[in-house]
This record gives C-alpha cells, sequence and structure tokens, in this order.
C-alpha cells in the first residue's frame, strides 16, 4: 500500500459509543481537561462556528460528537484540521 506517511500506525476498524462503557466520571472530567474538551463552553462567541462532520467519519468529539466546535473545543480543533497534533 502506497502511503503519503512512511508508516501506517493503525486503522480505525470501529467506533465504541460512550454509552456502551461505564467510565469513572471523575477520570472522564481528568481526560476532558487534559485535552482541552470544551474547555471554552459557555465563552461568548466561541460557539457560533460549528464544522459537521458526516456521517462516514469514524472520529467524533467526545463532547460534541460530529458537530464539531472547534472555536470553543481543542478537540474539536484538532479533529477538523485547524491544529496539529503535539511532537514528541
Amino acid at each position: 500500500m502506497r502511503t503519503l506517511a512512511p508508516k501506517v500506525r493503525g486503522v480505525v476498524t470501529g467506533v465504541i459509543r460512550r454509552e456502551q462503557i461505564e467510565a469513572d466520571p471523575e477520570l472522564v472530567t481528568w481526560l476532558n481537561r487534559l485535552f482541552g474538551v470544551g474547555e471554552l463552553e459557555g465563552v461568548a462567541g466561541a460557539t457560533d462556528r460549528v464544522v459537521e462532520l458526516g456521517a462516514a467519519s469514524s472520529l467524533v468529539c467526545t463532547m460534541h460528537e460530529r458537530q464539531l466546535v472547534p472555536d470553543a473545543c481543542r478537540s474539536c480543533a484538532f479533529l477538523a484540521g485547524e491544529v496539529a497534533p503535539a511532537q514528541p
């Protein structure tokens, strides 16, 4: 297989929806804070712009699912292609 990346690191074959798992609420809160999920919710103007992901997308924001809000959420901004992942 020819790709633009030097190595294929993985392929998403399915999605586990958060309703299908039981997670410690404190862990979910910590993870959301760590990754900036919804960090600017409630700030005036931050939720005005919405990017809609197609139904075929297997990657979704844990808070906003397919209704990405890239100005209010770092996770959404990454999924919308507006920020690059951190380099190690």
